[in-house]
């Protein structure tokens, strides 16, 4: 599978140890690489520093979705509602990350829920239609979570799990869009080097949660090489469009590398259900060097096939790209 780079994520790296390894990568990558368009300014910014706060283990951001309603072009604002993977009692699970010109604020959002903390948040999207969300965690199961910015909490309305997965499945993003009358569903199986990742889809009833599966399509990226996550995260456009991120994990102090791509588009069959098309070529949207992403949205403040990405750097905790 060759791609074509549309460079959009041009991150300056803020680890020294890392320069060299990353110019080694890039002249590699390099090779299979192709320009399509000119690079275009990105502004990186760190949601929660680890590198000069504690314990930045725990604010990782391991999925992402926009606040609409909180989002304004004129002043150049973003609000993300995140959540993060981690599995302990006295660690959070969701947070407010909010941009204002290339600043970024992330308040910690309580579980105001009588059910137990979720383990190993690994995706979240907003709901077509709804002010609702759902987060899933990395076993397939998921919430359908309300969150309140003037408790900064989040509640639990129902919840649901995605259809039987193959052994040894480890779940990371989860997409949910209107095309046409139909509700989309879209989740992925990771992958990692020669396993690939497994991307699903179905439609959803969102009064009950119930999931009909329809088909699948494994997945795997060019690039990045070794210890590569293929989907890492994924969203899919109101058009079908499906973005992915792919990152290398090599431990908690990195290394580690990140693309991003356009992949494929959903349509629909001759039965008018929802069919999923791979590009011939993957799209590169663009490179995050020394960064591990995985959470990707759409930036809602700029034209298509712009997109927003959330990174979980382990020790160096967390970063918002765009």
């Amino acid at each position: 599978m060759s791609f074509l780079l549309r460079p959009r994520f041009r991150p300056q790296l803020s680890r020294p140890r890392e320069r060299l390894q990353s110019w080694i990568r890039l002249a590699t990558l390099s090779a299979i690489v192709s320009l399509a368009a000119p690079s275009l300014a990105q502004t990186w910014a760190p949601a929660y520093d680890g590198r000069s706060e504690p314990d930045g283990l725990l604010y990782g951001i391991s999925g992402m979705a926009v606040l609409d309603d909180a989002s304004d072009y004129l002043s150049n604002r973003i609000d993300l509602l995140v959540v993060h993977d981690n599995k302990s009692d006295d660690s959070g699970r969701f947070s407010l990350v909010s941009w204002r010109d290339g600043t970024i604020a992330l308040e910690p959002v309580t579980w105001a829920s009588d059910l137990p903390l979720p383990i190993d948040l690994e995706g979240l999207s907003s709901i077509p239609g709804d002010d609702r969300f759902i987060a899933l965690e990395s076993d397939g199961e998921f919430y359908r979570v309300a969150f309140d910015r003037a408790a900064m909490a989040v509640t639990v309305s129902d919840r649901g799990v995605v259809p039987p997965l193959p052994e040894g499945s480890n779940l990371e993003s989860i997409a949910l869009t209107r095309l046409a009358d139909q509700t989309l569903i879209v989740w992925a199986h990771r992958g990692q080097d020669d396993d690939p990742a497994i991307l699903y889809w179905g439609t959803i009833e969102l009064e009950t949660l119930a999931i009909t599966p329809i088909g699948s399509q494994p997945i795997t990226v060019p690039a990045p090489v070794g210890n590569v996550r293929h989907i890492s995260d994924l969203t899919v456009t109101a058009t079908g469009q499906v973005f992915i991120s792919s990152t290398t994990d090599n431990g908690n102090d990195g290394p580690f590398e990140s693309i991003a791509y356009e992949i494929g588009l959903f349509g629909f069959d001759d039965d008018n259900r929802p069919t999923f098309t791979p590009y011939p070529n993957f799209i590169g949207l663009g490179q995050g060097d020394g960064y591990k992403v995985e959470a990707i949205v759409r930036d809602p403040l700029r034209a298509n096939p712009a997109v927003l990405l959330g990174t979980d750097d382990e020790n160096f905790g967390s970063a918002i790209g765009r």
